[in-house]
């Protein structure tokens, strides 16, 4: 290497410096991903804590259903006690035992004034009866709660016909029977408002242990459920009892309850309303957690189980607490707070953080490029050549010399221009140089002559180099580039044998439905530019395989071929469709030129492939407007058919109707 070259390739280092990359596109690349991933971390952290508080929300709604679920037990367990005192207080059975008379309506009037006393003392009791055993009232007390006060019934009536009543006539004397969360009904026809109503019933039987009616007290369920009600105020969830058929019997909304027994309603149910839910309740033998989308509930069983002597017409019901993401959201806001208030430190420290690995990577970046650039001007595996600002050539390497044969003295002074091949379009070198003059880069394929003489295609990579930041033009300019001729031959076979049947040499099927569908496309465009699809079949080959073996059946397509191929014009396309099929298109050629060719094919295939012997049929159709590919490829193969069923050896064209309603693609 001369003392020229020499000087120049050991001047390449210190221009290195000027590839030091910019610093904040690197910071800001670096502050995004760890943002990102500082934002995903937060997002678990959230994602984690509503799905923590989801499910403490949950476990404490079911232990406060079970606590009320116990406490509303109880209270009826209390009641049913009360029940059974008063039905067998003396007074009661003494009244049951006499007869209507004056001693009678005293006794009543006292246990009237007794009961009401007891009922306003109570406030659980709505209605305290006694009915007689054909179903008439007797003595009723009624209790009105807004006005804290009870007063003896006006009017008394037959409830001879209510299911509670029925159902009395099968209790024993010491059994209590139980009707729960039921409609209040006067006169055979339901209160309205709706009305929730729960009663006991037992027998009263007199001093001489024979049963004379029946003691009725009616619940006030509101006062019973006032613990559900506070629960609600204090929490602000909403506690709903439903039946096992998913009808709502107490909840928030009273327009909704009693789907079970009121028509009317029956569409109200958890069942329609929310399926999913009702899904999760049923499968999980109503208990468990459910959480949806922006709604959650936990739930649990209510079970009413008395005692031996208490029976009860329903036994399991449902309460189900249901509340959405505004409730977790409102828990768990303070934590939120923390978490984001936490995540805004950590994005200055992220900051803080990129900066300096920002500032590591430039030196590191910078680093490498010098490292690169040397490597590309001293002997490395590239060739490598570098200009001055005026594109002179200053410095070479010895892979460039081993490459294109020449020599640093050579081309030192001269511009790269001496070296290209003339085949690089004007446009693709502007392209070059408006990007290197914009970008300072530019990567991409040359063609280069040797000086031999030999074409070569080259992989090159430009990089525009400044003395300083300052600097509004490129000082320098390094070239790297490789030899891939041999990859670009190989591409071009690779090419070549994706298009062609390996075995004849022929356009396999899909290129030659690519080359009918631009001829096709082309005659749209163009209505005079028509053509002929021509099929061609090897009549009776399969006799010739059976009787020859396939290696004779594959020398004679090949043969065929290359016959074909002889005969046919330059403009002309074949292709191997099929096993022995092939197609033919004629550009530019109607039905009559196309005719006279075929025909001279099948006359060349007649007189030339005599051993084995072989011949062909063929079909072939005109183009014609308004049809498609599929319309002229069945045509030619009718013809075809047609050429074959009656005789072979011969040339069918098809007379194409170009009517729309004729075509098979619309």
């Amino acid at each position: 290497m001369n003392s020229v070259h020499r000087k120049h390739n050991e001047a390449m280092l210190p221009f290195c410096s000027s590839l030091r990359p910019k610093l904040w596109p690197i910071i800001a690349g670096i502050f995004s991903a760890l943002a990102l991933l500082l934002l995903a971390l937060t997002q678990y952290q959230r994602q984690q804590l509503i799905e923590q508080q989801t499910m403490a929300i949950s476990e404490n709604a079911k232990v406060t259903q079970q606590l009320l679920g116990k406490l509303f037990f109880d209270q009826l367990a209390h009641l049913e006690n009360t029940t059974r005192l008063l039905a067998t207080q003396d007074y009661l059975q003494q009244f049951a035992s006499l007869k209507a008379g004056h001693e009678r309506n005293l006794m009543q009037r006292q246990i009237e004034s007794m009961w009401i006393r007891q009922t306003e003392g109570w406030e659980k009791f709505l209605q305290v009866r006694f009915i007689d055993l054909s179903g008439n009232e007797v003595i009723r007390i009624n209790y009105d709660p807004k006005a804290d006060r009870s007063s003896v019934a006006e009017r008394l009536q037959f409830k001879g016909t209510r299911p509670y009543f029925l159902n009395a006539a099968m209790l024993g004397n010491s059994e209590v029977g139980l009707s729960i969360f039921d409609l209040e009904q006067e006169h055979n026809d339901y209160v309205k408002p709706y009305l929730i109503a729960a009663r006991f019933v037992t027998p009263v039987v007199n001093a001489n242990g024979v049963r004379s009616g029946y003691l009725v007290v009616n619940l006030n369920i509101a006062e019973l459920l006032s613990e559900f009600r506070h629960h609600q105020s204090m929490t602000g969830l909403e506690l709903d009892i439903l039946s096992t058929s998913g009808h709502y019997i107490y909840t928030a909304q009273p327009e909704l309850s009693f789907g079970h027994i009121l028509p009317e309603r029956a569409h109200w149910s958890l069942a329609q309303m929310n399926p999913e839910l009702w899904h999760a309740i049923t499968t999980k033998a109503h208990s468990g957690h459910f959480s949806g989308t922006d709604l959650h509930a936990a739930f649990s069983p209510l079970t009413i189980l008395p005692d031996a002597n208490t029976k009860v017409d329903q036994h399991e019901f449902i309460l189900l607490t249901r509340f959405d993401d505004a409730v977790v959201m409102q828990a768990i806001q303070s934590s939120l707070d923390q978490i984001n208030n936490k995540s805004l430190i950590a994005l200055f420290v992220l900051f803080g953080l990129s900066v300096w690995i920002a500032t590591w990577v430039q030196k590191a970046w910078t680093q490498k490029n010098a490292k690169r650039l040397m490597l590309h001007a001293a002997n490395g595996m590239a060739a490598a050549i570098m200009t001055d600002a005026n594109r002179q050539i200053i410095a070479i390497n010895q892979m460039f010399t081993a490459l294109l044969g020449y020599k640093a003295d050579e081309v030192l002074g001269k511009k790269p221009v001496m070296f290209r091949s003339g085949l690089q379009s004007a446009d693709s070198i502007s392209a070059m140089k408006n990007q290197l003059m914009s970008a300072g880069h530019w990567r991409g394929e040359l063609t280069y002559r040797a000086k031999s003489g030999q074409i070569l295609t080259t992989m090159q990579e430009i990089t525009a180099i400044y003395w300083n930041s300052r600097s509004k033009t490129p000082d320098y300019y390094i070239a790297s580039f490789v030899d891939i001729s041999a990859q670009k031959k190989l591409e071009q076979q690779l090419r070549v044998q994706s298009v062609t049947d390996s075995l004849t040499g022929a356009f396999n099927r899909r290129r030659f439905d690519d080359e009918f569908e631009r001829l096709l496309q082309n005659s749209l465009r163009y209505p005079n530019s028509t053509f002929t699809l021509a099929l061609v079949d090897l009549d009776h080959f399969k006799q010739i395989n059976d009787s020859y073996g396939h290696d004779t059946g594959d020398s004679v397509l090949i043969e065929f071929v290359s016959l074909v191929s002889q005969v046919l014009r330059n403009t002309d396309f074949m292709g191997r469709i099929g096993g022995e099929e092939f197609g033919i298109l004629l550009p530019f050629t109607d039905a009559e030129g196309a005719h006279i060719v075929m025909e001279r094919i099948r006359e060349t295939i007649e007189n030339n492939m005599t051993s084995p012997a072989v011949t062909c049929s063929i079909g072939l159709v005109q183009h014609a407007d308004q049809l498609c590919v599929k319309d002229i490829y069945q045509a030619a193969d009718t013809a075809l058919y047609l050429a074959k069923t009656t005789g072979r050896n011969k040339t069918i064209v098809h007379q194409m109707m170009t009517a729309v309603q004729q075509s098979q693609c619309r």
